[in-house]
């Protein structure tokens, strides 16, 4: 039963790189200039998330409870008719496991780690205290097959509730990671939080760069503004900005600003859902899309500029790092920097 599930198409200088779910999912290069495919690999579980492609020339991709994989983009640009292999995946890896039948959609980001490209994700594992995991894997694989762990960061303060089944990571200008959390019900294990990975100990642990806990569920990635300001919205129908020591800027009703904006057409929303990933504009200008919360049956796409207390506009467009947001870049070419 294949699907075409939250993917987006990874843009190359050539070729464009996407797939589909299901048991026999698939990863396809085509090449933009004729549509004509180049190749093509049959991993399990197909492709979640979106297809990055790193800046060494690898493509890797989420395959939800199936783990993560890689292959170099040459490989399966030379397909042709026949499959070819992947080279490196975390699938089977009891440390890696997901702790729940739901698939993990989260967007995955790219990243140089002390020198070497990576790919970056958060998950949940089999963990049954702290299964809520930020984890950095190098972009080839190392030379095991199965992929090199470069950090492994648990979530200390997340407990046993907060099951990622969404969810993302993205890089800041100084290349810390920012991951979107879950949260147990009744517990203040949500938000977000922000590691080093150039500080990986022999377990994997790096250090807390910050944390901004709330009740509330982050589904879709953050993002980074130039000043490293860090937006998310929640499924509780908020839109958050703190700044990049973890203080809080703005907290935003989602909701009733869509109601003031256009009262004819969200008159009845009087709750919302942010499901999906900020996005920032090069002119400062955020979009979030939401939903209705109560039934689902209005949704909606807000442009806004963020401002402060003082009614000062502070978002200048997206840092300049190497995954500033969803998609790496407004045109979402999933492509390293």
């Amino acid at each position: 039963a294949p699907s075409y599930q939250h993917a987006i198409i990874g843009i190359g200088d050539e070729n464009v790189y996407f797939g589909c779910t299901g048991g026999s999912g698939i990863i396809v290069s085509a090449n933009k200039a004729t549509g004509k495919r180049k190749g093509f690999t049959n991993p399990a579980g197909g492709v979640r998330s979106g297809v990055v492609l790193t800046s060494d020339g690898y493509v890797a991709w989420n395959g939800g409870n199936y783990g993560y994989w890689g292959i170099k983009q040459s490989l399966l640009d030379n397909g042709g008719d026949s499959k070819v292999s992947t080279q490196w995946s975390m699938y089977n890896n009891t440390n890696l496991e997901t702790a729940s039948t739901t698939f993990p959609n989260g967007g995955i980001a790219c990243l140089t780690v002390n020198g070497k490209p990576c790919i970056a994700a958060v998950m949940t594992d089999k963990s049954k205290e702290h299964p809520t995991r930020v984890f950095v894997l190098q972009a080839d694989g190392g030379e095991t097959g199965k992929g090199l762990q470069v950090a492994s960061h648990r979530v200390m303060d997340c407990g046993a509730g907060a099951v990622q089944d969404q969810g993302g990571v993205v890089v800041t200008e100084e290349g810390y990671i920012v991951a979107a959390l879950n949260f147990s019900t009744g517990q203040n294990d949500g938000g977000i939080i922000v590691i080093d990975p150039k500080t990986a100990d022999a377990e994997g642990q790096c250090k807390v760069i910050g944390r901004f806990s709330v009740q509330e569920k982050v589904s879709g990635s953050p993002a980074v503004d130039k000043a490293g300001n860090i937006h998310f919205g929640t499924e509780s129908g908020h839109y958050y900005v703190v700044d990049k020591n973890i203080n809080l800027i703005v907290k935003a009703d989602i909701a009733a600003a869509a109601r003031q904006a256009n009262p004819d057409a969200f008159e009845n929303v009087t709750t919302s859902k942010v499901w999906s990933s900020v996005i920032i504009g090069d002119d400062g200008t955020v979009y979030a899309s939401f939903t209705d919360a109560n039934d689902n049956s209005v949704s909606g796409i807000m442009a806004f500029v963020p401002k402060n207390n003082a009614g000062t506009a502070f978002c200048e467009g997206p840092a300049d790092s190497e995954w500033p947001m969803y998609g790496q870049n407004r045109r979402h070419t999933n492509r390293m920097k």
